[in-house]
Formats: structure tokens, sequence, C-alpha cells
């Protein structure tokens, strides 16, 4: 995700004592001309992708564990401890195609999609990928003589796709505007309309068992999102509406807690405005909420710790020079400061909330970690 906001040193507030989840650098290498970044899901492995299409592995201390040339790469998808790594171009028919690399960098396979690839998820296990296409979805998985391709027909184009209970598989569409499951043979499940022509986005946390999804209008400036929690059989476990447009999501890996970054809709007199927000919602017994709004956003994306125990976000306010990354706790209150040096051009995170990699535009990518137990 490209930011107009900066990355960071590291400085502590004056506490009395250190705090329980302290934001720590671990390692800083200048590489030039990075245009992606993907980390693993528990960030020991992180692939960077160069303007020369060269896709290089780094492991948790920075150190390079291999590299190869795909021709058209733009992004990257990594299974846990780097086992599998997935390499396309997004969104681009002159690179049909998702190239496959072990952790060292070594060419398993290439899928041949044989039309631009919208959407791509990794099994935990490096045995299987998922890859959405205009009305299909493909999953490949490794057997002994290389990777057997399966497709199976979807109505519309398969915008996100992700990996459910039972091997089944999870995906949204456009055109029309709708969210499905299907099982691990390409039976269609069960399928959630949307309302057509909305912007829609899910996020599924490990296992599948519950999927989120927002959805809203396309244009219509008065509209709401509506977020919405499902269960792997399509029910609806709850529901909330909030007036703003622009609606990302980000689960905890234990699906403790769910963030909701937007633009929130303000209304004066005859003019509409619009802030950004952060609205941290806890899925437990607790059933804890906060929001942090005007310089707070999640452009990292924010990250959100196992249990809900942490946030971490850039706090973008044009009044604060330089901007900062703010650590959060449980109920919104400040923990740590990160300090920033140099814009950032790219950021991305982890899925278990912990680890923070950041490419800045003085050609340095950092990674950060949210240390402690």
């Amino acid at each position: 995700m490209a930011l107009a906001v900066t990355s960071a040193s590291l400085v502590g507030r004056g506490q009395a004592r250190p705090p329980a989840h302290p934001l720590v650098l671990r390692w800083a290498r200048p590489i030039p001309r990075v245009v992606g970044l993907a980390l693993s899901p528990e960030g020991t492995r992180l692939a960077a992708i160069t303007e020369d299409r060269d896709v290089i592995l780094l492991d948790q201390n920075g150190e390079t564990d291999g590299r190869e040339r795909v021709a058209g790469a733009t992004h990257a998808v990594v299974a846990p401890r780097g086992r599998l790594v997935a390499v396309y171009a997004a969104r681009r028919p002159l690179y049909a195609a998702v190239v496959l690399l072990d952790r060292l960098g070594r060419r398993l396979g290439e899928i041949d999609t044989a039309a631009s690839v919208h959407a791509v998820a990794v099994a935990d296990d490096g045995r299987q990928v998922a890859i959405g296409v205009p009305e299909a979805l493909l999953v490949a998985s490794r057997q002994r003589g290389g990777w057997v391709t399966r497709r199976h027909r979807v109505h519309g184009m398969v915008t996100q796709v992700a990996f459910g209970p039972e091997g089944s598989l999870l995906v949204l569409t456009r055109r029309p505007e709708a969210i499905a499951r299907l099982d691990a043979h390409g039976k269609l499940l069960w399928s959630l309309p949307l309302p057509p022509g909305s912007r829609a986005t899910m996020v599924v946390p490990p296992g599948g068992e519950t999927l989120f999804v927002a959805h809203e209008p396309p244009t219509d400036p008065s509209g709401e999102i509506v977020v919405r929690a499902l269960s792997a059989s399509g029910g609806a476990l709850w529901e909330e509406v909030l007036p703003g447009r622009g609606a990302t999501l980000r689960v905890a890996a234990d699906a403790a807690a769910l963030l909701i970054a937007y633009e929130h809709r303000l209304e004066h007199e005859a003019r509409i405005v619009y802030e950004p927000r952060l609205r941290y919602v806890s899925l437990g017994s607790s059933r804890v909420f906060w929001e942090k709004g005007g310089g707070y956003t999640s452009a990292l994306p924010a990250t959100v710790g196992a249990g809900g125990a942490w946030v971490a976000t850039l706090d973008a306010s044009r009044s604060l020079r330089p901007p900062q990354i703010r650590l959060f706790g449980t109920r919104g209150e400040r923990r740590w400061t990160y300090r920033c040096v140099a814009p950032v051009a790219i950021a991305t995170s982890s899925r278990d909330g912990r680890t923070l990699a950041i490419y800045r535009t003085d050609s340095v990518i950092e990674r950060i970690e949210v240390a402690g137990e």
C-alpha cells in the first residue's frame, strides 16, 4: 500500500518502566527501487520486489535467503516460514501467470492463468494456491509430479479469496457483487449477494470459521458502510452501520478483535467532510469499542495483535512533524511511539500483528517488531 506518510527511528516517551509491548527496530537494509513488500504470517520472512522485477527473499535478520527474477512481478504472498512464495502481476493481462518459489528463491512451478490475476491466497501448509481471475477460481495443488491445477467456474470477477474450513474457499466477487463459499471440489455451498455496484472488502482469520465483510455504495456521498460478521455457513453473527466511505478491515489472527479503518462522514450546515477514523471492536465477551479520529489512520495498514492486545498505526496528522507510528492498548491507551525520520513509500504487516515492514523513500527497508510476550 503506497503511503504519503513516514517511517521511523525508535523513541520512548519517558515511561517510568518499560511497557509490555514496545516497538523495536530489528534491522534496516538499503535496497534500491522496491515496488512491493510481503511478510509471512508470523513475520519471519519478507519478500521484496524491485523495479527490475527481482524478488528478494529476506530472513528475520535481514539476510538474503534467495533471489529470482519474475517478469512483470508486482505482488507476492508468503506462506508461514516462507515455505512457499507466490509471485504475480496484479491485474495485468500480459503477465497471466503465478510463479511459485521456495524459501531460497528456487522455482517450484508456474501456473498459467490464461487471464489477468486479481487475487491470490496461499494455504498455510504451502501445498495449495488459490488464484482469482475473471469468471473463474484456479486451485493449484502440489503433488509428487509437480503442480496440478483445477479450474472452478465462478460467476463474476474474483477480487479476494481465502482458505476456509475443510479445504473450502471463500471468495468475494464483483459484477455481480457477492460473497460465497466453495467446497474443496469447487461446489458452491452458499452465496450471499451484496448491493449491485457496491465497493466491498473482506477479511478472514486463519481457519475461516468466521469472516468479516464491509460494503458501501460506490459513489453516493450520503451512503453508509455496512460491516457484517458471518459464520462459515454464511449465517449472520452481527452487523454494524457506519456513516462514511473507504472501509478497510483487519482482524486479529485469533479473531479476538476487528479493526475498521474508514473515512467518517461529518455534516456541517450544507457541507459534507470526511475524517479518517480507526474503529476497534473487541470480539470477545468484554465487547470493548474505541475510535481514533483525525490524524490517526490505518495507513500501514494497521496491525492488531493476538487477543486484540495492541494496535499499531500511523499518525498522519499534518500538524505533527515528523509523523509517528503509535502503539495502542486494548482500550485505546497509547503505549509506545516510534518516531519517523524519512517518508515511507510502502508498508505492510504480518498476519499475527507483531511485525511491520516499511520501505522508506531513501531506499531503506526496516523491519519493526512489537516486542514482549
